[in-house]
């Protein structure tokens, strides 16, 4: 019995403890709700300032007796025109240096060992450009 009424009176100390830290717990939450209004409104500025620099879409602004191609065949494909050449970088006279790379005794994508050797070999032209600021 005794075991009991002690219950009650730990339950009753547990309560007041709740109640002494639920101001401060309701401040809290009431700062994060603030915070958390102030962080949407400077997201929102900051998208419309980011968007601002864009040029509106103006296939949004077409009016509604001109028609827009309806089927992606009608659509102007990206890129080049068809049958145009493409544009590669030249390769450079000189080589400043050449670095021979060994095979991986290690697969890096799944770390196995069990690797077959390939029959041919690879050659791999890098560029390194160096941009100096003016």
């Amino acid at each position: 019995m005794g075991e009991y009424w002690r219950a009650g009176q730990v339950y009753q100390e547990h309560l007041r403890i709740i109640e002494a830290f639920d101001p401060a717990l309701k401040a809290r939450d009431d700062r994060v709700r603030l915070l958390e209004r102030e962080n949407a409104e400077l997201k929102a500025k900051l998208q419309a300032l980011h968007q601002r620099q864009f040029k509106p879409d103006k296939k949004n602004n077409v009016p509604d007796s001109e028609e827009l191609p309806s089927s992606p065949e009608e659509k102007k494909k990206r890129g080049a025109p068809l049958g145009h050449p493409g544009w590669v970088r030249p390769q450079p006279n000189r080589i400043d240096r050449r670095v021979e790379v060994p095979a991986p005794t290690v697969c890096p994508h799944c770390q196995s060992d069990d690797l077959t050797p390939m029959e041919e070999s690879l050659e791999h032209l890098q560029e390194d450009i160096v941009l100096r600021p003016q």
